[in-house]
């Protein structure tokens, strides 16, 4: 443990605030409060009582100042928590949300952790996280590996199995994704695609602990601004490419600097001119997203690559690099990729991913599935080629054939849960290998299998957590 997390640092603030003070406090402030529920109970007041509807059924709020305001998605609650973060589709529901105490209290204290976690990461010498959210990761992690082991799975047909043979652990997770990303690097080469590659990096304001013995950190920045910073440009390029009829295709890794901050690695495969087009909306939404928050944009904010699929071994580096933290073999580097994975888990971001394959490459996984179950049954000859591709792993020939258009999803729809795909259709016939959801249920009830689920969705993890 930290010395800096020891140390009784923190001044503690009254919670028996009026609403117009509360809304004066940073977001920063949040970590300095013992009880957040006095808090959650004063704007619960306010809202309650300050909510009003015109007569055309407009939702109005008056303001600490007098003022009637409208009621939208950007109303600010406190410390800098928006009312767009509240669960709920409508701005109804969402307020509905606000006024709930329970709810509130929990997504205080959620925030508050936070900003704990910034808050000390900015006072300590560590990277990427504090030793208190490692060790909290490591924690869970732990539980859950021992949860899995100990899993039983019961079959619809009444067979016990043990739950890790069905379960995809992370490690399968990160390199199943390394060899796709190569399987989309030879898709490129045999449709005579060129690459680019974008790295897009951060503000200052977003860097928690200094930059070359240079402090730039706003104080209210956190990790989770950062990550909305790099969707909105990327999810900006990936809309207007659509407009204007370009789809490239490829795939990108966030990274965590050592700082706390974000940067996202994108490797885009399509056209020459089509990536020189791509080039300059890459850019201008990140200039773009510099100038809202009032930096000015400069050549470390995107840094780009380009070459022909002919250079393979060009081409293999990028990809490489890209996977390095996923992929990750030396000891020397496998703390810092330990506390990356802790970093995407604490701030829930998606580490990796993939565009323009979407609806493939969910097909493909439901084939390769479907192989793994290795039930015999009658197919057409058509099918057993998609089939022995998912065998060999082989997903750039899977794309290359058109057999691939005739998959379908067979979904199971369910009142009481999300729908389910539950298997795939191929030229009428439907091929169903999951469970359905009454299956599941049956399941619960002989409390003989995915225990594992409840095991980790009940568990009290404040008792194992470590305390900032």
């Amino acid at each position: 443990m930290s010395a800096i997390l020891n140390k009784k640092i923190i001044k503690n603030y009254n919670s028996n605030l009026p609403y117009n003070e509360i809304l004066k406090l940073s977001p920063i402030s949040l970590v300095h409060f013992n009880e957040l529920k006095p808090i959650a109970h004063t704007i619960i007041e306010y809202f309650g009582c300050n909510i009003s509807k015109s007569s055309d059924d407009k939702l109005f709020l008056q303001t600490t100042s007098g003022k009637n305001q409208k009621i939208s998605l950007n109303l600010q609650i406190a410390f800098g928590f928006k009312l767009s973060k509240m669960s709920g589709n409508r701005i109804t529901d969402k307020l509905k949300k606000l006024l709930d105490i329970n709810y509130l209290v929990k997504k205080l204290i959620e925030l508050q952790m936070i900003y704990k976690e910034v808050y000390f990461l900015s006072k300590s010498n560590y990277s990427y996280v504090t030793d208190v959210a490692l060790t909290n990761y490591q924690k869970k992690i732990n539980f859950y590996n021992q949860s899995i082991n100990s899993a039983l799975l019961l079959s619809s047909s009444g067979t016990l199995t043990v739950f890790k043979k069905h379960y995809f652990s992370k490690q399968s997770q990160n390199s199943e994704h390394c060899h796709t990303t190569k399987e989309v690097k030879q898709l490129a080469a045999k449709t005579n695609k060129s690459w680019l590659s974008a790295t897009i990096t951060c503000p200052s304001n977003f860097h928690i602990t200094p930059q070359s013995n240079s402090k730039s950190w706003d104080g209210k920045s956190t990790p989770l601004d950062a990550n909305e910073f790099q969707n909105i440009i990327w999810e900006n390029t990936l809309r207007k490419l659509a407009k204007i009829n370009i789809n490239p295709f490829g795939h990108w890794t966030k990274e965590a600097n050592k700082s706390g901050a974000l940067h996202r690695h994108v490797l885009i495969y399509a056209s020459v001119e089509e990536l020189n087009i791509t080039k300059k909306w890459l850019t201008h939404y990140t200039k773009m997203a510099y100038k809202k928050l009032n930096h000015k944009f400069t050549k470390r904010a995107i840094h780009f690559d380009d070459d022909s699929c002919d250079n393979h071994v060009k081409l293999n580096k990028v990809v490489n690099y890209l996977n390095k933290t996923l992929r990750n073999k030396n000891k020397t580097l496998l703390k810092s990729s330990e506390k990356v994975e802790a970093h995407a888990h604490l701030y829930k971001y998606r580490r990796f991913g993939f565009f323009g394959l979407q609806k493939s490459l969910s097909n493909w996984r439901l084939l390769k599935q479907f192989v793994r179950t290795d039930i015999k049954t009658k197919m057409p000859t058509s099918l057993k080629k998609l089939l022995i591709f998912a065998k060999n792993n082989e997903f750039h020939k899977f794309l290359l054939s058109p057999l691939k258009n005739l998959i379908t999803k067979v979904v199971h729809e369910c009142n009481f849960a999300k729908n389910k795909v539950v298997g795939f259709g191929f030229h009428g016939q439907e091929f169903i290998f999951k469970q359905r959801y009454f299956d599941f249920y049956e399941q619960l009830l002989n409390n003989l299998s995915l225990r594992v689920f409840f095991d980790i969705k009940n568990i009290n993890f404040s008792s194992l957590s470590t305390s900032y």
